[in-house]
Formats: structure tokens, sequence, C-alpha cells
């Protein structure tokens, strides 16, 4: 049984004041999530992950116990229509049903000023014609985050630059109605009371032939991979998830009748295990690696993929912490 004694700081001057950068983590912890947000169009979009990047770097120098902590523009999740209409354009409907239970005008106004919207397209009817200005469309961003334990995910959080960036991720003006979050993993009682709340995430079993977490021997160019598959059922070969410290599936919450992929690998892929995953079908993909991608694309292409697979992508974070190789499963902190 797991002997565990960190205790998390009771106020934010506790915990902008602990110490940071443990390689310790508590074992049986991990967990992983993952989210889908929608912005309204690519500024908005190019916002988000400025903010998230800024997030990602006091999140790489405070807790190499968040190995993973990758955010990117996806290509995989097909476009959705512009709104055309005042009824179709989500912030001004929401807006329309809000006064209609009663919210006071006042209030509903100061929301939309959130997102630059003019007031008087309160009061348009549903099936008007929206100006050009008004038309959007909509891009997606997808988050990557794996915690070993506890402590490093309240710990990521812990540093003023961290705070200040968060807060212009959550300007309403960068998302697109809610965002959608899988949770996979064995997060502590604690952590889920924070999460729930918030994120309302949806959990998603473990595949017991892949690992959410295997510590690496090193780090020499480590690789992200997602791939979506027309199939409920995903065979993964173990040859390739022998190359992963991460590797897990789930069903796709925004693209009916697709599963997800997603390996962070501690280099990049040989021929012969992307032409094991090629072999599986997948319609869709994104590869993320560092440095130039010409043996990438050059390897996708001799595997069949590069029709199908966008590589290296707008994107900010890191896909494998450097420290990676010295994290070590403990039973209690050395304090």
């Amino acid at each position: 049984m797991t002997t565990r004694i960190y205790k998390a700081p009771t106020s934010m001057t506790a915990l902008l004041a602990a110490p940071k950068g443990t390689v310790e983590h508590y074992d049986g912890e991990a967990f992983l999530l993952h989210v889908f947000w929608r912005a309204p169009d690519l500024d908005a979009a190019r916002r988000l992950l400025a903010a998230l990047a800024a997030c990602a770097r006091a999140t790489h120098r405070d807790t190499p116990c968040v190995p993973t902590y990758f955010f990117r523009l996806s290509s995989m999740i097909p476009p959705a229509p512009m709104a055309l209409t005042a009824g179709e354009h989500p912030w001004l409907s929401a807006a329309v049903k809000k006064l209609q239970v009663g919210v006071h005008r006042a209030a509903v106004e100061a929301d939309l000023r959130k997102y630059g919207l003019d007031m008087n397209r309160l009061d348009l009817s549903p099936d008007a014609s929206l100006p050009e200005s008004l038309q959007q469309s909509p891009v997606w961003v997808e988050f990557t985050e794996v915690y070993l334990d506890e402590r490093a995910f309240i710990e990521h959080a812990g540093s003023r630059d961290y705070l200040d960036a968060y807060g212009r991720i959550m300007d309403p003006a960068c998302m697109l109605g809610a965002p959608t979050t899988m949770r996979l993993g064995d997060p502590v009682e604690s952590v889920v009371a924070i999460l729930e709340p918030i994120l309302k995430e949806r959990v998603a079993p473990m595949d017991p032939r892949l690992s959410l977490w295997r510590a690496p021997t090193s780090t020499a160019r480590p690789a992200f991979v997602s791939l979506d598959f027309a199939t409920a059922q995903v065979d993964v070969p173990p040859l390739w998830t022998a190359l992963c410290t991460t590797c897990v599936l789930f069903q796709h919450p925004v693209c009916d009748g697709r599963t997800r992929l997603l390996s962070v690998l501690t280099h990049t892929p040989n021929l012969i295990a992307l032409q094991s995953v090629a072999e599986l079908a997948p319609v869709v993909g994104q590869v993320h690696v560092d440095g130039p991608p010409d043996d990438m694309v050059a390897l996708l292409e001799a595997a069949g993929l590069s029709s199908i697979i966008e590589v290296n992508g707008e994107a900010v974070g890191h896909i494998l912490h450097e420290r990676a190789p010295e994290l070590r499963a403990v039973a209690s902190y050395t304090e």
C-alpha cells in the first residue's frame, strides 16, 4: 500500500512559495487529460496557443513530473459550418436564451461585450443574416497533459506567470462553447474533486495492453503521434506500444464513430513501427517531432501514411520533458 505524506498547500500564498522541481512522484496516481477546445477562428486559436505556451513554460520549469504538456491546432476534426444567421451564432443565441429566462439585459450585454459584439444584435430576428465580420470558421485546439500524481497537478499551476497566462486562456473570446475533456488513469479523490466541477470530464477506461506512463531511459528526439480510426476496436501492435511512454485509446467524443490513439514516443518511430500502425488503417492523423521534419515526412511516405497525416502543425508545450529519465516512483516524498 502506498504511504502518502503529501499535503497540498491550503492557500495560494503557500502554493506559490512551495519548492518546485521534484523528480519524485507517487506510484499509481498518473492520469491524462485530453481536451478538445473549439476556438471561434484562427486568430482566437492562436491567441489561445500563445497563452498556453506561457503556461507550458512555467509547467516545464516547475514540474518535471508533468512529462507531457502539449497543445496544438488540430487538423483532425472536420470543419463545422459557419454561423450564417443570428439564430445560428452561438454567442448571440445563448444571449437571447438568457433574456428569455429572465436574466437582466445589462448582465447579458456585459457578457456580449467580452466577445466584442454589438449590443443591437440582440434585437435581430433569428433568421437575420449576419455581416461577414461575424461569420465564423471555428478552429479546434487539442490539449494533452500527463500528470504523474497529485503534487505534480497542484504544483504545475503554482507560479505567478502560470496564473497570469491561465487568465488569458479563459478569455471567453477564445472559446466557442464548453470544451470537451477526456480523462484516463487514476487520479486520487482530491484531484477528482477539483477536476469534475470545472471540466465535467468524460472518463475513459485504460486498455490494459497500453500504458498511461512508462518511464523512458532517454529522450533523444521524442515524437507525438495522434491517429483516428473509423472503428471502435483498435488492436495496437506491441511493436508500437514498446516505443511509447504514453499510449492510450478512447472513443472520440467529438467525431462519432471514431477511436483516437494518442502516443508519446521516446524517439521518432522507424519505418517498421509506422507500417505496423498503417495496417490498422487510420483515417487521419498528426505527428509532431522536434526539429526539421524532413525525415519524418519521408518515413510517412514510405509507410503509405503521408496523405492522411499532417507533420509539425502549429503547436506549443513539450512532448516529453527532457528530465523524464530522472523521474522515479516513490512510496513517500523525500522532504
